[in-house]
């Protein structure tokens, strides 16, 4: 799947995507230990990936952010099997974004938590 927003590919007539692989996900392992959930009409899904259900005639399709992939689309337009459209694609888009930064707040700088008294200086 790519995940590249589609304004970027729009001035290129052979775009480089930004792909996810994916995996059909067994129906059998729903629910179980090792599997997916799926609780109150939705996936229970982790930081790391994203679910997309009733692609390519029903199957289940997970797609983990860890396998992304740049190509190129003149190498696999062949294989293309349909598009996920807003507000679906949008979604993953942004749960990939979340996934790519940094999780919590940043450092705060020691500069600006040691007392005035041990850097010398006099609070105005």
């Amino acid at each position: 799947m790519n995940i590249r927003a589609q304004c970027d590919l729009v001035h290129s007539s052979n775009p480089e995507l930004y792909c996810l692989r994916g995996r059909i996900v067994d129906e059998g392992k729903i629910n179980q230990d090792d599997g997916l959930h799926f609780r109150e009409g939705e996936f229970i899904e982790k930081i790391n990936h994203a679910i997309v259900p009733c692609i390519d005639n029903g199957k289940i399709i997970e797609f983990l952010f860890r396998d992304l992939k740049p190509k190129e689309w003149k190498n696999i337009k062949d294989k293309r099997i349909g598009r996920l459209l807003p507000p679906y694609i949008t979604r993953i888009q942004q749960r990939y974004a979340l996934y790519l930064q940094r999780q919590g707040l940043p450092r705060i700088p020691e500069i600006a938590v040691l007392d005035d008294q041990e850097e010398g200086r006099v609070t105005p």
